[in-house]
């Protein structure tokens, strides 16, 4: 079959390249025209349950809303693991089901039993949602809305609210907006509380009052004649003075009635601050365009870009839009630092080839498979499902040193045997090598075999990875069968002069032949220091991309205020904009209740106030320096942590394992304080000051305390007292003003001057009876207490949690055997899969050579470089100061590949040389010294085209480990193979004859 498909080819030149010309146009086509993304799309069995109710205690949130929550929905198929997070106000329900659960069925399946469940819960609590997990579901672009004019904050937030947002959702590809930031407005009636206990008035007929006022109701209708008229009354509330002039009752005492104003100050303020934005010192409004699944970021900014400009021109002088940040720049940059490394590589490769053939036209076709073979590979993306983003363009990238070497195979024997102007022999000489060609491709394509069969995400992530490069491979191995060929035949010429470059190596190899036991020493060393290098090297699954974009997260105090984050956001941006380290930055913090996105995302244990920032190209300065800077920001302020990360999504947050270099344990028990005294008994036992556990009793609370002989006297109950100090606090909702603007609710609520302390909640009074009165102290004691801020719980346990320093081995091993580490059994699973991953890909190579050799012993021989080839991986790793990633391991995985090419060329070669056992020396010297240049073209074309992506000079590439590991594995093991593969076949052949020579 590959005689004939050789002989068409060849012999239909132009058919051949109108093909060759039609699938590089597809691949350019699909290049531009795919969906564009920083990772392939992801789909995670994980669903969250969020439940609010505002101001419930986390204590209570926990009994009354989170468990029963749990309960119900604990019996939903393919549940793998639940846990719980319940704060002030919020229960969060995290469910974790097994891999290939089908997501869409139980996230439905989940809202029926979220439905059951709301019918036990208390009034007041809010319908739980059921939200699916998407990692990668962060907002594309950051967009400020800043005033200008006269134009107010609340009036910005209300147009923000009613047109601009509505404005930005009608782009294509906007999934959500989130809102942060802005003030709403609210008609506020401020009773004097001394008024109120003299007139014996409470908090609810001052209400009753108003809506009774504010009210419009149908009253039937009118028949006259042939038309009807629809009967109402009408609100007599037309501005917040008509409030003011309400009468509340008629007093016995006086001539007339006593009004809102004599009780009351009414005005038209700002609500309570929920949020900020702040940008350079100025307030705004921020808009977190969000897209909608599976549509390209880079697409979506476009649109939302030319909308933004639509706007702008429509609304002119009256506010400023202006997107913060935007991350499809980071898709866009990384993807095109890929192909400028790849770009890079092709001319390296390029280059190279001339160096070694000193023939510019053979040169030029080696080098044309690569991108021929690459635009291929694009062509079929659509077919396998593949995008481009980092994964499917960093495995083009690393593989485009690979791509030349069947041509180069077939390009060298052309060379030597065929004549261009005989299309039989150039027929003859390409089927000949084509079985080495054939045999070296797919065991290529086997090391990739077991990727696509990865579990849990980790095989999601990496699949597009695997289809590139077995896509190029493939394409690389047909265009070297068949463009090479037609290319040749037009263009080519035979070798005519005497290579001059086998001399050192014919020296060296009689030097190993004379002096084996020198070259095994060299070879111990060898893995000698890969192991060394084993030891030493850190660990990770990949390190974030390095960007001059960072988030900055400052963990307040729980309980810290929304204006003090304000404050500080203020002063820090001061000082930021004194000097020149920031480009720009702006600062965030808050939300609303009713926002999904926020209250998952809410830190359980902190206030935080985030800092998205760009670094001035001018400063220079990393992540880790950013970080110690922001920290003596807040040297003077005690217990405020600070965390600088890149602006960007790694394997880490994508496959949802804890980067952050601390280990945590969980210790359960039946009740909080129980997992708390079990928690630091354990601590105890560690002797160590690092080991911290959490949550602790941090946040402040005050307990209203009611005493019942009291109670009992004044004929009053619980649920009261707990109404009576809503209202003061909270307030009252009396309904809503119509105004031009819109619907403005009203709301009675006490003074801030009479509720900004306890004492001074305590003198106030509340009505008993229609002319008696009595103060809150005479009902309660208020006591000043601490308390968790949040209340864990795992697999329907109440939990407490060890944090350890990963780096501390001998506190975690203690720990370890009483407790679990949450993330160890992540880790050992992944371990796990990398292990078969890598067990299966030799075990598939060995059953694939012993069937294309016929052979037991041969695919030993051929599979025996492949420590050397991990010993190098691990050295170039550790050279480069590098971790071992998950990357790092994948290209250990390709080593395999390279390593067992170059023992199929030599044997190749040696099975058509050797006819008896007398001719094993001299017929492995001469084949090695034959394969040498073919051997170090592959090597160096592959070697300097990974040079540009190793050396990472933006340090945004996540492939970067996977190229340094290549070049350190292949180094290593072709080094190993031109020196070890000639003396062990020498053995072979001189030990065994062959029953007849076989092209493998």
């Amino acid at each position: 079959m590959i005689s004939t498909l050789v002989s068409t080819t060849v012999h239909r030149p132009v058919a051949v390249l109108m093909i060759t010309i039609m699938v590089a146009v597809a691949g350019l086509g699909a290049l531009f025209l795919l969906p564009m993304d920083f990772y392939p799309p992801l789909s995670v069995p994980e669903l969250t349950i969020a439940t609010t109710y505002g101001g419930l205690p986390a204590k209570e949130v926990r009994e009354l809303i989170t468990i029963p929550v749990e309960d119900t929905v604990s019996s939903l198929a393919g549940l793998k693991k639940i846990s719980s997070s319940s704060l002030d106000g919020i229960s969060i329900i995290e469910l974790s089901f097994t891999w290939g659960t089908d997501i869409r069925q139980a996230g439905i399946q989940a809202r029926e039993m979220a439905d059951i469940a709301a019918l036990e819960l208390p009034e007041g609590a809010s319908r739980p949602m059921v939200l699916p997990v998407n990692p990668t579901e962060k907002p594309v672009l950051y967009i400020g809305v800043f005033p200008r004019g006269t134009l107010t904050i609340p009036e910005l937030k209300r147009l923000c609210d009613r047109e601009i947002k509505s404005l930005l959702q009608q782009a294509p590809g906007v999934g959500s907006i989130q809102i942060l930031g802005g003030l709403d407005e609210e008609i506020l009636i401020e009773p004097d509380p001394y008024r109120l206990g003299m007139y014996s008035l409470a908090f609810q007929t001052l209400a009753q009052a108003v809506q009774a006022t504010n009210t419009e109701v149908p009253a039937g209708s009118i028949e006259q004649g042939t038309t009807e008229y629809i009967v109402k009354t009408e609100s007599m509330i037309r501005t917040p003075q008509d409030i003011s002039g309400i009468p509340l009752f008629t007093s016995k005492d006086s001539a007339g009635a006593i009004l809102v104003r004599d009780i009351a100050r009414v005005s038209r303020t700002t609500a309570d601050r929920t949020s900020f934005l702040l940008r350079n010192g100025e307030e705004g409004i921020g808009m977190l365009v969000r897209a909608q699944g599976g549509y390209s970021p880079v697409s979506l900014s476009v649109n939302v870009r030319r909308t933004i400009r639509d706007i702008q021109n429509a609304y002119g002088c009256s506010l400023s839009l202006e997107i913060l940040s935007d991350s499809s720049y980071m898709i866009r940059e990384s993807i095109r630092d890929l192909l400028v490394s790849g770009l890079a590589g092709i001319l390296v490769a390029f280059i190279v080839i001339l160096f070694f053939l000193r023939n510019l036209t053979a040169s030029c076709i080696m080098t044309a498979s690569i991108p021929l073979s690459l635009l291929a590979a694009i062509a079929f993306f659509p077919l396998t499902g593949t995008g481009i983003n980092i994964m499917s363009i960093g495995g083009l990238a690393i593989g485009i040193g690979m791509l030349v070497d069947n041509s180069v195979v077939v390009l060298e024997n052309l060379q030597r045997k065929a004549d261009p102007a005989f299309r039989a022999s150039v027929v003859a000489a390409t089927v000949e090598i084509a079985g080495s060609t054939i045999g070296s491709t797919i065991t290529s394509l086997v090391v990739f075999l077991p990727l696509f069969f990865l579990p849990d995400l980790i095989g999601v992530v990496f699949r597009d990875l695997a289809w590139a490069v077995s896509c190029s491979l493939l394409a690389s191995f047909i265009v070297s069968i068949s463009v090479v060929p037609v290319l040749y035949c037009r263009f080519g010429s035979r070798e005519t002069a005497v290579n001059s470059q086998n001399r050192r190596y014919r020296a060296s190899l009689r030097m190993v032949y004379r002096r084996p036991s020198r070259a095994a020493i060299a070879g111990l060393a060898l893995l000698a220091a890969g192991l060394f290098s084993f030891l030493f090297l850190d660990r990770d699954w990949l390190n974030t991309p390095e960007s001059s974009h960072y988030l900055v997260s400052i963990a307040l105090p729980a309980g810290t205020t929304i204006e003090h984050q304000q404050e500080i956001a203020r002063k820090t941006s001061r000082i930021l904009s004194r000097n020149s380290i920031m480009e720009r930055c702006f600062f965030y913090g808050g939300g609303d209740y009713q926002d999904p996105y926020y209250i998952t995302g809410k830190d359980p244990e902190h206030e935080t106030l985030f800092c998205h920032c760009t670094v001035s190209a001018t400063a220079d300065m990393t992540g880790d320096a950013l970080s110690r800077y922001f920290a003596g920001l807040f040297s003077d302020t005690d217990s405020i942590p600070v965390t600088v990360t890149p602006d960007s999504l790694s394997v880490n947050d994508v496959l949802g394992i804890n980067g952050s270099g601390v280990a945590t344990f969980p210790v359960p028990g039946n009740e909080y304080d129980e997992a708390l005294a079990r928690a630091e008994q354990l601590k105890e036992s560690c002797a160590d000051p690092a080991v911290t556990v959490y949550p602790r009793a941090s946040r402040p609370r005050i307990t209203a305390r009611p005493a019942q002989s009291a109670l009992d006297g004044l004929h009053l109950d619980n649920a009261t007292i707990a109404r009576i100090l809503g209202s003061y606090l909270f307030g009252v909702y009396a309904g809503s003003l119509d105004t031009s603007e819109g619907r403005i609710p009203i709301r009675i609520r006490l003074a801030k001057k009479h509720r900004d302390s306890p004492d001074t909640l305590t003198t106030l009074a509340f009505p008993l009876s229609e002319h008696a009165s009595t103060s809150l102290a005479e009902a309660v004691t208020l006591e000043h207490s601490l308390a968790p801020p949040v209340y864990y719980r795992s697999n329907r346990q109440n939990v407490v949690y060890l944090d350890v320093p990963a780096d501390n081995r001998e506190t975690r091993s203690i720990l370890g055997g009483v407790v679990t580490d949450t993330d160890s059994e992540e880790w050992k699973n992944q371990t796990r899969t990398l292990l078969f991953l890598f067990c299966a890909s030799i075990f598939l190579m060995y059953i694939l050579l012993g069937i294309q050799f016929n052979s037991f012993l041969l695919p030993v021989l051929l599979l025996a470089v492949l420590p050397f080839g991990f010993s190098g991986a691990l050295a170039a790793l550790f050279l480069s100061g590098k971790a071992i990633t998950l990357n790092g391991i994948l290209g250990a995985l390709v080593v395999i590949g390279v390593v067992v090419n170059n023992g199929i060329i030599f044997y190749d070669t040696y099975s058509f040389r050797i006819t008896s056992p007398a001719l094993a020396l001299s017929g492995t010297y001469h084949g090695a010294n034959d394969r040498i240049r073919a051997v170090s073209i592959s090597f160096f074309t592959t070697f300097f085209a990974l040079v540009p992506v190793a050396l990472d000079v933006t340090k945004r590439n996540p492939q970067s480990a996977m190229a340094t590991a290549i070049i350190g594995g292949i180094s290593v093991s072709t080094l190993v193979s031109i020196y070890g593969f000639p003396v062990m076949f020498a053995r072979y052949f001189a030990r065994r004859k062959p029953e007849a020579p076989h092209a493998p």
